[in-house]
């Protein structure tokens, strides 16, 4: 029902070409690269990668719409909203109006909506860096018994710190700098820097290039670096 309804205001109206349209409440299954609703268009606009004008219709008020999770996008420079059922004369001036409109680049998305979907982004990597972190304390806590048992020998426990994680967890975070630096988490600067040293560390352990003892300082240096990351990311929930 929703495709037809896309497709039937496409046929209809030839201008909507240069306006995205979609449901406000989006799919039960996503098809193709059609846009997917409300979260769909807000998470696009705060990445950045969404400068068109964007038609979203439903059949609900404005007003419920906009007490949705993402309904603040409503907000956003080139988003229109049109209930249905509608007047053709109407629905026409709407898509009119909205395949006039040019998206600047620093104003795609309203800033409620770009710190919601920040702070939901910064979250979901806060946990795991979180899991990470659990994983690597646990595992530090095990060499250390096991260096105490066997002086001298390397902890078989310190063979769980993998870069290849850690590189991944540093990867993703570039992907967010750009959230987390517009945002304004206090003290986030320094997280780059203290990533890139805890993936320093790991490869140390992972490489053998330390005496175990010194393996096992670096291992707990690596715990402590990873929580001290966490709690500057865990300010981003006071924003």
């Amino acid at each position: 029902m929703i495709d037809l309804i896309e497709k039937a205001l496409k046929t209809i109206f030839p201008q909507s070409d240069r306006v995205a349209i979609c449901h406000a409440y989006g799919r039960h299954e996503r098809t193709g690269d059609l846009f997917d609703g409300l979260e769909d268009v807000k998470a696009r606009r705060a990445r950045g990668d969404l400068m068109r004008p964007v038609l979203i219709y439903g059949f609900d008020p404005e007003e419920r719409v906009r007490e949705h999770e993402s309904g603040s996008i409503l907000d956003a420079p080139g988003v229109f909203y049109v209930r249905l059922p509608a007047r053709l004369s109407d629905i026409d001036a709407i898509i009119q109006k909205a395949a006039h409109v040019e998206i600047p680049a620093h104003q795609a998305i309203d800033e409620k909506s770009f710190c919601d979907y920040a702070v939901k982004q910064i979250r979901a990597f806060k946990h795991r860096l979180d899991n990470v972190c659990a994983s690597m304390e646990m595992n530090a806590n095990r060499a250390r018994k096991e260096l105490e048992r066997s002086p001298g020998v390397m902890p078989r426990a310190l063979s769980e710190f993998k870069a290849s994680i850690i590189q991944n967890l540093l990867t993703e975070y570039g992907e967010l700098d750009g959230l987390v630096k517009r945002i304004g988490i206090p003290g986030a600067d320094r997280v780059p820097g203290m990533m890139k040293q805890l993936l320093i560390k790991v490869q140390e352990i992972e490489g053998g290039k330390t005496d175990p003892t010194e393996s096992l300082n670096s291992a707990f240096f690596c715990v402590e670096a990873g929580q001290a990351m966490s709690t500057i990311l865990g300010r981003a929930k006071e924003l």
